[in-house]
C-alpha cells in the first residue's frame, strides 16, 4: 500500500506531472527567449508561459457541433498523461535506480501516444483544416518514428550485456563511460535530436499546425481548458526528451563511478524601442479622421477577465471585414523585431478559438456582416474587441455607401477604438496595452 501510494506520489508531484510542468513551461519560456534574442527582440518575461496556461484554463471550452466528444476531449489528457508517466520513469530510473525489464520499450511507446492523441482529437474535431493537420501529422510519425527507434537502439546494442532496462543502461555507463563516445552513437544523437525536433512539430517540421495555412490545424478547434492541456504537453515533452536522450547516450543525470558504487558494497557494472502615446496617422485624406486619444468602453464588464493570467497573456486574432489592408500591412509590423509585441504577453493567432482579442479592421458591409458576428460567437469568453482604423472605427470614406451595414460597434460590442488610416503599429501597440489596463 505504502509503495503504491509513493508511486501515485511520484507520479503525480515530483519526477511526474507537478514537477514536469513547471520546468517544462520555464524551458519552453527559455526557448523563446533564445530566438527572440536571436532576433533583437526583447521577448517574453519568464512568467509568460505559465500565464498562457492559467489564461486559457479560466476560459470556456468550446466543443464544435458535430465533433465526438469523448475523442475530442479524451486525446489530449491521454497525452499530458504519458509524458507524465515518462518522466516519472526516467527520473525514477535516474535517481532511484529504479525500473522494470522493458520500460525502454514501454517509453517509446508512450512517447508517441501525445502525436496520436492529436491525430484523434483533430480527427473528432469534425473540421476538414483539422482533418488536413491530422493527415500531415500522421505522416510526420511515420517519417521520424522508425528512425528515433533505430537511433535509441543504436545506443542500447553498446551495452554488454544488452538489456532494455533503463537503470541497466545507466549502470553501464557508470562502469564504463557514456555511450556517446562512439561514433556510431554520435550520428545516433543527432537523428535523435531531429526526429525530437519533429516529434515537438517545430519549424521546419510544423506543417501539422501550419498557422498560416490551416490556422493552427490539428489544435484549431480547441479552445479553453483544453487547449492549455495541449499547450502542456508540448512543454513537458521539450523537457522530457533531452533528459531521455541524457539518459541513453550521456549516462543520465546523477552518474556515479563503478568505484564507488563498490564502495557501497553494491554489485553493479536585441534592443528595445520605447513608444510614444501618440496615435497620428499615416494619411488624412479622404476625409479620414485624425487619431486622436484612445477611447476605451468601460461600460461593459468582465466576468474573469480581470485574473492575472488574462491581463499578462493576449492572443489576438485579426479580423479583416472589409480593409484596405494597409490596416493588415500595420498589424503585421508590429510582429517585427522593431516592436515585438511578444514583450506584451502578445501573439498573433491563426484561430479564433484561441483568441482573447478580436482585431477588427475595416468597415463591415451587409455581405460580412454575418460573417463578423459569427466569428465573435466563435471565439471563447471572455473576448475582448478592438476596432482598428478609420473604416473600423466609422466607416471611413464608406460609410454613406449603400452596402455599409455600420462600423464594428454597430455589430459587436466593441471595447476600444484605434483610429488612423492607417494607424501606426506604435499606436496599435499602445492601444492594446491601455486595453490590458482596463481589463
Amino acid at each position: 500500500m505504502a509503495s503504491t501510494l509513493g508511486l501515485v506520489l511520484n507520479f503525480l508531484i515530483f519526477p511526474g506531472l507537478l514537477f514536469t510542468a513547471i520546468v517544462g513551461l520555464l524551458t519552453q519560456w527559455v526557448d523563446r527567449k533564445v530566438s527572440a534574442r536571436v532576433q533583437w527582440r526583447v521577448g517574453p518575461p519568464w512568467y509568460q508561459p505559465f500565464a498562457d496556461i492559467l489564461k486559457l484554463l479560466g476560459k470556456e471550452i468550446l466543443i464544435p457541433e458535430g465533433a465526438g466528444r469523448t475523442g475530442f476531449l479524451f486525446a489530449p489528457l491521454a497525452g499530458l498523461a504519458a509524458v507524465g508517466v515518462v518522466s516519472t520513469m526516467l527520473w525514477l530510473a535516474n535517481i532511484q535506480g529504479s525500473g522494470f525489464v522493458g520500460d525502454l520499450i514501454g517509453v517509446l511507446y508512450l512517447l508517441t501516444i501525445p502525436s496520436l492523441g492529436m491525430i484523434i482529437g483533430a480527427a473528432a474535431s469534425g473540421n476538414p483544416l483539422a482533418a488536413v493537420g491530422a493527415s500531415r501529422e500522421m505522416k510526420l510519425v511515420l517519417a521520424y518514428e522508425l528512425p528515433f527507434v533505430i537511433a535509441i537502439f543504436t545506443a542500447v546494442t553498446k551495452v554488454s550485456p544488452m538489456t532494455l532496462r533503463l537503470d541497466g543502461i545507466l549502470e553501464y555507463q557508470a562502469a564504463n563511460g557514456v555511450l556517446l563516445g562512439s561514433a556510431s552513437c554520435i550520428i545516433a544523437f543527432i537523428v535523435a535530436i531531429l526526429c525530437a525536433q519533429a516529434k515537438l512539430t517545430y519549424p521546419p517540421f510544423d506543417i501539422p499546425e501550419a498557422e498560416t495555412e490551416l490556422m493552427d490545424g490539428t489544435h484549431m478547434e480547441y479552445s479553453g481548458a483544453a487547449l492549455a492541456v495541449v499547450k502542456l504537453s508540448q512543454a513537458m515533452m521539450l523537457f522530457t526528451l533531452p533528459i531521455f536522450f541524457i539518459t541513453i547516450f550521456w549516462g543520465g543525470i546523477v552518474l556515479r563511478s563503478h568505484k564507488e558504487h563498490e564502495s557501497k558494497g553494491e554489485d553493479r557494472p536585441g534592443r528595445q524601442v520605447l513608444l510614444g502615446s501618440g496615435h497620428g496617422s499615416r494619411d488624412h485624406r479622404y476625409g479620414a479622421r485624425d487619431s486622436g486619444p484612445l477611447r476605451v468602453n468601460t461600460e461593459r464588464k468582465y466576468m474573469s477577465a480581470t485574473s492575472w493570467g488574462f491581463k499578462k497573456s493576449l492572443w489576438v486574432f485579426h479580423l479583416n471585414a472589409g480593409a484596405c489592408n494597409n490596416c493588415d500591412i500595420e498589424v503585421l509590423d508590429c510582429l517585427t523585431p522593431r516592436f515585438d509585441i511578444e514583450r506584451f504577453g502578445m501573439k498573433l493567432v491563426g484561430s479564433v478559438k484561441h483568441a482573447d482579442v478580436l482585431l477588427v479592421s475595416g468597415f463591415v458591409s451587409r455581405k460580412v456582416l454575418p460573417d463578423v458576428v459569427e466569428t465573435y460567437e466563435q471565439a471563447p469568453k471572455p473576448v475582448a474587441v478592438v476596432a482598428l482604423g478609420s473604416c473600423g472605427c466609422t466607416g471611413g470614406i464608406f460609410r454613406d455607401g449603400y452596402n455599409f451595414a455600420g462600423p464594428v460597434d454597430k455589430v459587436i460590442p466593441v471595447d476600444a477604438y484605434i483610429p488612423g488610416c492607417p494607424p501606426r503599429p506604435e499606436a496599435i501597440i499602445d492601444g492594446i496595452v491601455k486595453l490590458i489596463g482596463k481589463l
